[in-house]
């Protein structure tokens, strides 16, 4: 019977000591993981902003792509009006040469002809 209480008073210290352990572990445990939740709390908080940040850079991407888009076509809107105006004052600039030549031909001709009218008076 004292052998099993002596036996029953080491166990008993033995388990205190391993309860004392366990403890001391679990509060280091615990120590060591809190700073884990806070960096936890702290990254998703982090990815929070960072979500909201990429999808206003997104929302902005698109509003520049539109408006990107609407410039590219009245740019081609307005060369093309270009090219059509051009194209009218060649037309308008051919026609008027052909004018301009026809007129200074026929006073060319015209000079010609008081001028042989004069030669012809004064002889």
């Amino acid at each position: 019977l004292e052998e099993v209480n002596n036996l029953r008073f080491v166990l008993d210290g033995k388990i205190e000591d391993l309860g004392g352990r366990c403890e001391a572990e679990e509060l280091e445990y615990l120590s060591k993981n809190d700073h884990k939740a806070v960096d936890v709390a702290d990254l998703s908080a982090k990815d929070s902003r960072m979500k909201r940040e990429i999808e206003d850079l997104v929302r902005r991407v698109d509003k520049l792509q539109g408006a990107f888009t609407r410039v590219k076509a009245a740019s081609r809107r307005n060369q093309q009006q270009r090219a059509e105006k051009n194209l009218v004052l060649t037309e308008k600039k051919s026609t008027a040469l052909e004018q301009y030549q026809c007129i200074k031909g026929k006073m060319d001709h015209n000079r010609e002809s008081q001028y042989s009218n004069i030669v012809r008076l004064t002889e």
